[in-house]
């Protein structure tokens, strides 16, 4: 962490970095911006990947008080100032609050990047189900929970966020360049209906089934998949390939997982540490 630091603000090697880009074939998105390598889901974050000519990123959406912000987590309490004693929902602030917070908005990180190739934008919703295997017990809570929640008011969430989203798209220009992802499934089904020309992927865990995810991404027409690299075999991702669809892996910090990954021919990899992955591929392919 401390070696990746050194580098912060300076800008130089601007031009190899970018070079390096170049030359690889692995697709590289930096991880909430380049969460191991400064603070993320941060303008400061994303201005460190841009310093390292990497134009591809991964971060999360939230819709909060009408506007589309960037957060991982239901409440502030991780990602917070210290000093600002903020704790909870991020629903229970304003949009100036949790400006005042660093949690930026997508209208604000996407105004200072001009040179972006491709962004994931990961939609979080409060009904991400239907994305892991359950037991029968589990499946049958999981079902009474979704039964005591308004249904209405879950589909009014996403298509609220689907057209706040679709304005953002077509605002900056970004009908080739996002990919709106998600592990709900019942989101990315209205979002799909709302922005049929725009890529979606499917977003799946650890604990996921991927042969039964893959089936949902091809009956939902998806354009991504969107694994945890432990998921990831070589037989699933020729399944993949052969359903045209881009495979894209989570979260991948070091080097030996990378090689296998690519070896069995990922798309794209995302991490939290791009500037170690993009001088080891950089070095790798010139040694």
């Amino acid at each position: 962490m401390k070696e990746k630091e050194k580098g912060k603000g300076k800008g130089k090697g601007k031009g190899k970095k970018r070079e390096k880009e170049k030359d690889m074939e692995l697709h590289l998105y930096g991880h909430r911006g380049a969460k191991g390598e400064a603070k993320e889901s941060s303008l400061a974050g994303f201005a460190h990947l841009r310093r390292l000519g990497i134009n591809r990123v991964e971060l999360d959406v939230r819709l909060a008080d009408h506007h589309l912000i960037i957060l991982h987590d239901p409440t502030i309490d991780r990602t917070a100032p210290p000093n600002s004693n903020a704790t909870g929902s991020f629903k229970q602030y304003t949009i100036q609050q949790l400006r005042e917070m660093g949690i930026p908005t997508l209208r604000d990180a996407l105004a200072e990047w001009r040179d972006l190739k491709s962004i994931q934008l990961e939609i979080k919703t409060d009904t991400e189900q239907h994305t892991t295997k359950q037991t029968t017990t589990e499946q049958t809570a999981t079902e009474e929970k979704r039964e005591s929640k308004p249904q209405k008011e879950d589909e009014s969430y996403c298509r609220a966020v689907a057209i706040e989203l679709n304005k953002i798209i077509t605002e900056f220009e970004l009908e080739k360049r996002a990919i709106v992802t998600s592990l709900d499934r019942d989101f990315l089904r209205i979002s799909k209906d709302k922005m049929p020309h725009i890529a979606h992927g499917i977003v799946v865990n650890e604990s996921s089934d991927p042969h039964e995810a893959l089936s949902k991404a091809i009956e939902l027409n998806c354009n991504y998949f969107i694994p945890h690299h432990r998921l990831v075999i070589p037989s699933l991702v020729e399944q993949v390939k052969r359903a045209n669809i881009h495979i894209s892996t989570w979260t991948v910090n070091d080097t030996d997982t990378t090689d296998k990954l690519r070896s069995m021919g990922v798309s794209s990899i995302i991490t939290d540490y791009p500037a170690k992955m993009m001088d080891h591929y950089y070095n790798l392919e010139h040694s």
